[in-house]
């Protein structure tokens, strides 16, 4: 992210991180999301995750 390897900057990842962020009473504007499922970096699996966390 920004050219910043987040496994050496966990905290900053936490901040980044919609899941880490919010709750219950977070309002949300409408989100879009889209994965390829190509994409050898992160497991389309983990944009199903965030999806059923935001709902």
């Amino acid at each position: 992210m920004g050219g910043v390897n987040l496994r050496v900057y966990p905290e900053l990842c936490r901040k980044l991180s919609v899941e880490c962020n919010i709750d219950e009473d977070t309002e949300l504007p409408p989100v879009l999301m889209f994965h390829g499922t190509k994409d050898r970096t992160i497991n389309p699996r983990v944009s199903v995750e965030v999806y059923n966390r935001l709902k």
